[in-house]
């Protein structure tokens, strides 16, 4: 479930999008 393209903005939306960072950052440096 990866909404970042929504134009809703919710709470919900934002605390994905940080949670989506962070596991790309983590990702980049497996």
């Amino acid at each position: 479930k990866l909404h970042i393209a929504k134009q809703s903005p919710d709470k919900d939306d934002e605390l994905t999008t940080q949670k989506l960072r962070m596991w790309e950052f983590a990702t980049n440096w497996s």
